[in-house]
């Protein structure tokens, strides 16, 4: 099974990286965070991992921070 690698912008949100999710054909995707500040909050985490679920997606995080 392929691995789409989604490499993500200070700027996402929400909202943005659902529909990059939306748009993967595959199902496995990797998320690949920037060196800045967190970019979105635990909860878009949650819905974020709701929605790949739903969509029946293995989702990975790719980031300096631990937590």
């Amino acid at each position: 099974m392929k691995t789409q690698i989604i490499a993500l912008d200070t700027q996402e949100d929400y909202l943005s990286v659902r529909d990059k999710l939306n748009w993967s054909q595959t199902g496995r995707v990797m998320l690949t965070w920037p060196d800045t500040q967190p970019i979105l909050t635990r909860l878009d985490l949650v819905l974020i991992q709701r929605h790949s679920a739903t969509r029946g997606v293995q989702l990975a995080l790719v980031t300096h921070n631990a937590q």
